[in-house]
């Protein structure tokens, strides 16, 4: 597992009715998580595919071979359509696998999370400018956010899309050993601009079986916001109950940082009969 000392994974959470609150209560008592479609994070460049252009003939029949595979294409459609690719220097082609691969994109679903609870720019952000509360997930080589196959730390990086050479082999003329079109999608899925490297971001991806999952890593607790008020703390304890550690967030007397402070279940909720 890489980032093995990152043992703990948070989402920032937010609602705008208790109606919403108790679905996001609902999900954590059933250990289960919603997942979101890219067309629905805040970054609108996060999940878009990198087109590449300027290839000679022969790297693009490989490069159209090696993509049509991903899209699950029968051998003798993709040498036909390679061939003509090649021969025609035509584009539209290789746009419309571009477009074809983009929606199979469009339709993975995928969980974010963040590598703390005290981060002042995610809770204004994510958490209503801290009314809402942050969740703690517990991350370890048993389970899914320990698995390097489905969840991987974000990468920020200054340039939109994969450069050509970054993609093929030192042998000219030879695109990489390696499945094109799998370092295409990683890359995708796992790269963001370095505007955003403040979020420190591990990304979860679902697949396309649905909105709501099963939680990748268990869930065990729960952070309440400096502005969260003491009747949503007290309806999150009192649904919730006692499995779950609660913690609050507190102002730093000597600096401009967050820090946490656990709290007993009973000082929240009141005394449980």
């Amino acid at each position: 597992m890489k980032h093995s000392s990152v043992t703990k994974l948070f989402r920032y959470r937010s609602w705008k009715d208790i109606d919403e609150l108790n679905r996001e209560l609902d999900l954590m008592k059933r250990q289960r998580v919603w997942c979101t479609t890219p067309d629905k994070l805040n970054d609108p460049f996060d999940f878009k595919l990198p087109i590449i252009t300027n290839l000679n003939p022969d790297e693009r029949k490989r490069l159209y071979q090696k993509s049509a595979i991903a899209i699950g294409r029968s051998r003798p459609q993709r040498r036909r359509a390679a061939k003509r690719f090649a021969e025609t220097g035509d584009d539209q082609m290789y746009l419309e696998l571009v477009e074809d691969m983009q929606n199979r994109v469009n339709r993975t679903r995928v969980c974010c999370f963040a590598s703390d609870a005290v981060n002042q720019l995610m809770w204004s952000y994510y958490a209503n400018s801290h009314e809402g509360m942050c969740i703690e997930f517990q991350r370890h080589s048993a389970n899914n956010l320990g698995n390097d196959e489905v969840t991987r730390k974000v990468d920020y990086i200054k340039e939109k899309n994969l450069k050509l050479i970054d993609m093929m082999s030192s042998e000219p003329g030879v695109l990489y050993e390696l499945d094109q079109a799998k370092q295409v999608l990683e890359h995708t899925f796992f790269h963001k601009s370095e505007v955003w490297e403040h979020e420190q971001e591990f990304r979860f991806l679902a697949g396309d079986d649905g909105n709501e999952i099963p939680s990748p890593g268990e869930i065990i607790g729960v952070t309440f916001g400096l502005r969260m008020g003491e009747r949503d703390r007290r309806h999150v304890a009192t649904v919730l109950g006692k499995n779950f550690d609660y913690w609050e967030a507190i102002e730093d007397s000597e600096s401009f940082e967050i820090k946490r402070r656990w709290i007993e279940h009973e000082e929240i909720a009141g005394k449980v009969v």
